[in-house]
């Protein structure tokens, strides 16, 4: 059967059931095809890319679920995400938040209206065939595995259903992921890290800024963003990340990356890496055994990284890379690719599992490399507290950077909450941004390499 065929027996199935949104009695399961518009000619493929058309176009068997019993009864209350997936907000009747992405994207809403509905939009529209339809169902297993707090995604078909109420025209009769939201009280869910509060990124970096008592799990993000690097996971922008709030410890923050839509993205085809070529778009790496620039492969989400690992060493960095290598073992893989539909399994499992064990192998070198490109420019940020920043130079030729909390009479309390000692043939620069009035910056003078940029507000000083 012809994947048009599949497509034209998965809408009829879709109008039965819509026909029948007022019986109670659904089937348990319901054949449904993602994406049956990226199906191509042999030629279009030549051109555009096999990419993941198959996955896309391959019909699997989706769970069919009521909202008005899943979970005690979910109830839809707010559109949201803008992106590319339809995203719909529901809470459970406990309170717990969760919502529902659409496995299919759109990127109409991206372009001008003018070139919606022109060749070239549908051109970027069949770019949606580079990201793989079901591969955050193949990522809890190794995250679980790795200690990385994360959603645990299902896939379900939504059909049109009396508890959707005026979302049933938008939001019925759509394959989705279904996921729990970090947000509120989820210390009763182990895989999200059984916090009771979590906060946005936005929220993390301000309280972070008002107060230099409070710190984020630098090696935690590390740990993550490596498995982002991993399984080539380029879409890792601040919205992407809820932060866990422990009850006590050292650490007040601690990451949860959400949304894994962009895992095991890639692309083929002439015309698409003539175009990535002319155009520099260096950020679109394919997923495979290896990886051209891990510099490139992060740029979309460096500012982050320098944010939150601006602390971290390069045996922090490697130390992380060997926490992955150990955990993730063939079977862990292996096993957490199975949570993809079997259907789906059978197309790409052994060929993204053969990838994955091989980029394991090279974690270690892909750390060392992005730590690299990340030393070259480090910043440090401060508080709206007063703080003293000094930078001394050691016997070795290093140069170590600290930062205290000062008191009311402006004397240094406690041990510095920022401490990192840097090497010359490795960070060109820092910068030193004191967000408070009452900062004091002891330089010591004759320090060449690295160069040092101190900015007060509105106010810059250089050294030397």
């Amino acid at each position: 059967m012809t994947p048009f065929r599949r497509f034209v027996l998965s809408t009829l199935l879709l109008a039965v059931l819509s026909a029948g949104a007022q019986d109670p009695v659904l089937p348990a399961t319901v054949p449904v095809v993602a994406g049956a518009e990226h199906d191509a000619s042999r030629f279009h493929r030549f051109l555009f890319g096999r990419n993941w058309r198959a996955e896309w176009t391959t019909p699997i068997q989706a769970p069919v679920v009521r909202l008005d019993t899943l979970y005690g009864g979910l109830i839809p209350y707010q559109r949201s995400g803008g992106g590319e997936s339809r995203s719909l907000r529901l809470r459970s009747r406990a309170g717990k938040e969760y919502v529902l992405r659409s496995v299919n994207k759109t990127r109409s809403n991206l372009l001008p209206a003018l070139l919606r509905n022109s060749a070239y939009g549908s051109l970027v529209q069949d770019g949606v065939s580079m990201s793989h339809p079901y591969a955050a169902l193949a990522l809890p297993a190794m995250l679980t595995a790795a200690g990385i707090p994360h959603p645990a995604p299902r896939l379900v078909f939504v059909p049109e259903q009396p508890a959707l109420d005026t979302f049933n025209a938008v939001y019925a009769n759509a394959l989705y992921l279904l996921e729990e939201r970090p947000s509120g009280n989820w210390s009763d869910a182990p895989h999200l890290g059984g916090y009771r509060q979590y906060l946005a990124t936005t929220d993390v970096k301000e309280k972070m800024r008002a107060d230099n008592r409070l710190r984020a799990d630098g090696r935690a993000f590390i740990r993550a963003r490596l498995f982002d690097i991993l399984i080539s996971d380029v879409d890792r922008h601040e919205g992407n990340w809820r932060w866990g709030v422990p009850d006590s410890g050292a650490y007040r923050f601690v990451p949860v990356p959400v949304d894994r839509d962009q895992a095991f993205f890639t692309y083929n085809g002439l015309l698409t890496k003539l175009t990535l070529a002319l155009t520099r778009r260096r950020l679109m790496q394919r997923f495979n055994f290896g990886i051209r620039n891990v510099t490139t492969l992060t740029s979309h989400d460096q500012l982050l990284d320098r944010f939150f690992a601006n602390e971290m060493t390069e045996a922090d960095w490697l130390e992380a890379a060997a926490h992955l290598e150990r955990t993730l073992t063939d079977s862990v893989i292996n096993v957490s690719l199975q949570a993809m539909p079997a259907e789906i399994v059978a197309l790409s499992g052994t060929a993204i599992c053969e990838r994955l064990v091989e980029r394991r192998a090279r974690l270690r070198s892909f750390a060392s490399r992005y730590y690299d490109a990340l030393a070259r420019k480090v910043e440090i940020h401060g508080s709206t507290g007063a703080e003293q920043f000094d930078v001394r130079r050691l016997p070795d030729g290093t140069v170590s950077v600290t930062v205290h909390r000062l008191d009311a009479s402006g004397q240094k309390e406690g041990a510095a909450f920022y401490q990192r000692v840097f090497r010359a043939s490795e960070t060109g620069r820092i910068t030193l941004y004191g967000a408070g009035g009452n900062d004091v910056f002891a330089l010591e003078k004759g320090i060449r390499r690295p160069k040092v940029i101190v900015e007060k507000g509105t106010s810059k000083e250089q050294y030397p």
